[in-house]
């Protein structure tokens, strides 16, 4: 049995909102398993799901039941979640088996390089899903890549440039509405004082009687 074949790597990162529940990864572990044992002869050898939570603590769950009996008791907000798949396929143009890895991650609100494994660390922008396929057949590869991709889209909404904008600039954005506000009181002030010293032009209030203009304006 070969577990090495010449290993390859396809990545590929989704940006948009989501909001993951357990459900959904069942679908998206039952959808990724029917797949591989539909094409070949394979043989799932480890599931591993990672979750990370706002108390920089994690939980590491071996095995799809342990996942689908989880449940957290703590008050605490998981920020991210780190699914990894590891089969041993034999392909039909192969005599042995291999090796194959295949990682999802979800990730909401990370700061700085995240490690996700062993060998899996990125700097994430904010609402971002990973994958990463380690595979010794392209042609597999790609098919698994676009399964998951076509899944992903269900569950990841795109996000306008604009709303984007706001999201990964926020220090511009704070600094723009402070000099926004700053021109605006500048403006109200100058014009105020300019009032108070009678610099601004008067409007003239008065009425036309038999042709002539009667200003209201001079003082009685």
């Amino acid at each position: 049995m070969s577990l090495l074949g010449k290993p390859q790597t396809i990545t590929k990162r989704f940006h948009g909102t989501f909001e993951i529940t357990k459900d959904n990864i069942i679908s998206l572990f039952e959808i990724l398993n029917q797949r591989v044992y539909q094409q070949n002869e394979a043989k799932l050898i480890q599931f591993r799901a990672t979750i990370y939570y706002d108390d920089n603590s994690t939980v590491t769950l071996n095995g799809f039941d342990h996942l689908v009996h989880y449940n957290e008791t703590l008050p605490i907000v998981s920020k991210a979640i780190h699914l990894t798949w590891q089969y041993l396929i034999k392909f039909r143009d192969k005599a042995t088996f291999e090796k194959q890895e295949i990682n999802v991650s979800f990730l909401t609100e990370m700061d700085g390089k995240v490690s996700l494994d062993e060998d899996i660390e990125i700097y994430p922008h904010n609402n971002q899903v990973y994958i990463r396929i380690q595979q010794t057949a392209r042609i597999w590869g790609a098919d698994i890549e676009g399964i998951l991709s076509k899944h992903l889209k269900t569950i990841v909404w795109n996000n306008s440039k604009l709303f984007e904008f706001f999201q990964y600039n926020p220090e511009r954005v704070r600094n723009a509405i402070s000099g926004l506000l700053a021109l605006i009181t500048l403006g109200f002030a100058i014009y105020y004082t300019n009032l108070k010293s009678g610099k601004l032009p008067q409007k003239q209030y008065g009425l036309f009687v038999d042709e002539k203009f009667i200003n209201l304006n001079c003082k009685l």
